[in-house]
């Protein structure tokens, strides 16, 4: 039995398993996520969602969970906490504590993290972390960094060891307080007193300021290349626009959203327009749309001479009906196409779809 307490009340599972979902509050527009985590393993990473904050698990068969949340002003404030051993394991069974928690990418945020004796593998590469604090026991921590936004971090770190991950696109500045530990710091030169910089520091856009401390600890920074990332838009209907329900094409008008390592924009542009993620701001402005559609799927494209075919999956009552509807659905498909300069003309196949 798990047990699990979100705003006072009591959930419990039959099951060491226990989902975490944290919805975003409708007047958010930043974040501060609190974990407060025992000996075990804490995974952190981004995900892509329109309606959670954060989508997680806890797996454990000696903790519970304790989570809690308010509103202050347009931030929204998350504390999830493992709190009191429920007795340690008898007889074969092992000890489990795994802690995985998904945070939304879109979000400006504070991430603060307070653990034991763990493994932290903390992947903030994706999430747009302002101010990052991380205090560790004895613990092996690895913490990848991202270039979507300036941020400030403070490490403290007993006998654990330490690997950071950060984007040859920034700046960094690294300052260590230490006792009896390894280092190595590639890429950095000794700019004051226990004071690292990276040699392009001062021309990089975006900035991270990392302030160590660390005790009989090791040290060890990698340097990557992120991906490159592409804005490009989603066109979807917009009730409100549409005053007089005309379902005119004209008001299929478009949402932003970013795309990396793409080998192909115009299909991933309409692999994310089928999942249908607006955000809560977006619903607010009238924005709306009937994809998802679990079987209506792109199967197969094709460009040539400025014609874009595409090969959809025929789903009865959703790809055909009213004509308002599937002129809407249709444009929305064909303006999201046509924003890319060489799709002159949209072909849908078979050709039954999309008719009244």
């Amino acid at each position: 039995m798990v047990s699990y307490t979100i705003n006072g009340i009591d959930i419990s599972y039959e099951s060491n398993s226990t989902p975490i979902y944290i919805a975003k509050d409708m007047n958010m527009k930043q974040a501060e996520i609190e974990l407060n985590t025992g000996a075990g393993e804490v995974n952190v990473y981004g995900i892509e969602n329109a309606d959670n904050l954060i989508e997680g698990n806890l797996i454990t068969n000696i903790m519970k969970s304790e989570i809690s949340q308010l509103i202050e002003g347009s931030t929204q404030k998350v504390d999830i906490s493992l709190r009191g051993a429920k007795g340690w394991p008898k007889g074969d069974k092992e000890f489990k504590n795994q802690f995985d928690i998904g945070i939304d990418k879109n979000t400006p945020l504070s991430f603060n993290l307070n653990s034991g004796g763990s493994n932290n593998k903390i992947d903030l590469s994706e999430i747009k972390a302002e101010n990052i604090n991380i205090s560790t026991g004895a613990s092996n921590l690895s913490l990848k960094l991202g270039d979507s936004i300036n941020s400030n971090v403070v490490i403290e770190a007993g006998a654990s060891s330490l690997s950071l991950d950060l984007p040859d696109t920034a700046g960094v500045r690294i300052k260590v307080e230490s006792g009896f530990s390894s280092q190595d710091l590639t890429g950095f030169s000794l700019v004051g007193d226990k004071i690292y910089q990276s040699l392009d520091y001062d021309s990089k856009a975006v900035k991270i300021n990392i302030d160590i401390t660390m005790g009989m600890a090791s040290l060890k920074v990698n340097w990557y290349s992120p991906a490159k990332k592409s804005e490009i838009s989603l066109f979807y209907y917009n009730k409100i626009e549409d005053q007089e329900t005309t379902c005119s094409s004209k008001y299929v008008l478009p949402v932003k959203r970013c795309i990396t390592g793409s080998n192909n924009q115009i299909v991933d542009a309409i692999n994310l327009l089928l999942e249908g993620n607006l955000t809560a701001e977006e619903k607010a402005k009238g924005f709306s749309t009937e994809f998802p559609n679990q079987d209506f799927n792109l199967l197969n494209s094709n460009l040539k001479d400025g014609e874009l075919t595409l090969e959809f999956s025929e789903v009865p009552g959703f790809t055909t009906g009213g004509s308002c509807r599937v002129n809407i659905l249709a444009s929305e498909i064909i303006k999201t196409a046509k924003q890319f300069p060489e799709v002159k003309k949209v072909i849908f196949k078979p050709d039954s779809l999309f008719e009244p």
